[in-house]
């Protein structure tokens, strides 16, 4: 309902693993009928990801990053999501097409070694798991090293896209805009942050969605990127974020609906007033 009241052209979700969570949206964002998910039937988890458009998306594909982490050093989210990214062309009907690419590299489950949870985990739930996130502590934090090989995949995909069209790219990139692996991803890619590097956190700081172990620091990890095209170009116009306002949960507790605030930017066609 909230996302129905905003009414975008097109929506990128992150963290749709379950098949019936995609029905779900599917059957409550009707006038989006042009959706495709990583999601298939014999899957019980997918990258998470979901496009929903009002208009065609041709050829939409999505790609595993073939780097998903060794079992015994990531936690069992990050191996089960099978992170990626889709790729697809979006034919807005009567106005110029464009390539969109919506994505969710892993996160880094142990940023907050030396924040909240501390050097010795403090705030696991149990015994089993303080033991196993001291010795991963103790271990080395693997997980930026994943992060750069599946940030190098994607940004051979991005650097392999035709320069016809402009592109869209989107998505939780768990990297903040000072993150110099961002930054090289953005230098070589060409894209550039509709939100011009700001610092304001994406991720929301409440007490529901503190995390047990890692202590996620408040920061900025949620972007709409884009590159021109030769056939034109588009100026992102009144970035901002959205979904801030808590609403009531099965009439039990009011909470907002993302432990992240949602990216919301119009687009102008090439400087004139037709919006996508």
């Amino acid at each position: 309902a909230e996302v129905a009241l905003l009414d975008p052209d097109v929506v990128l979700f992150q963290e749709v693993f379950l098949p019936r969570h995609l029905r779900i949206l599917q059957d409550k964002l009707y006038k989006w009928r042009h959706a495709f998910s990583g999601i298939q039937a014999w899957r019980t988890f997918a990258g998470g990801l979901a496009v929903f458009s009002k208009h065609p998306l041709v050829e939409p594909e999505f790609v595993r990053f073939r780097d998903q982490g060794s079992l015994l050093r990531y936690c069992v989210l990050a191996r089960v999501s099978r992170k990626g990214y889709i790729s697809t062309i979006v034919q807005p009907q009567g106005g110029p097409p464009f390539r969109l690419v919506a994505t969710h590299p892993v996160a880094d489950y142990l940023i907050g070694r030396s924040g909240e949870a501390g050097a010795d985990a403090r705030g696991a739930k149990s015994a089993a798991e303080y033991l196993w996130q001291k010795g991963a502590l103790a271990r080395g934090d693997p997980y930026p090293a994943l992060q750069r090989k599946q940030l190098a995949q994607l940004m051979t995909h991005v650097m392999g896209l035709g320069p016809d069209l402009p592109l869209v790219v989107g998505g939780d990139f768990n990297m903040t805009p000072a993150s110099k692996l961002l930054q090289n991803f953005l230098g070589a890619t060409g894209l550039r942050d509709c939100m011009h590097g700001s610092l304001e956190p994406s991720i929301i700081s409440e007490r529901y969605y503190k995390l047990p172990y890692h202590g996620a620091p408040d920061r900025r990890i949620d972007y709409i990127l884009l590159r021109e095209g030769r056939s034109g170009h588009f100026m992102p116009r009144n970035p901002r974020y959205v979904l801030e306002r808590a609403v009531t949960i099965s009439g039990l507790r009011s909470m907002t609906l993302s432990d992240h605030f949602g990216v919301f930017v119009e687009l102008d066609w090439s400087g004139n007033s037709e919006r996508i």
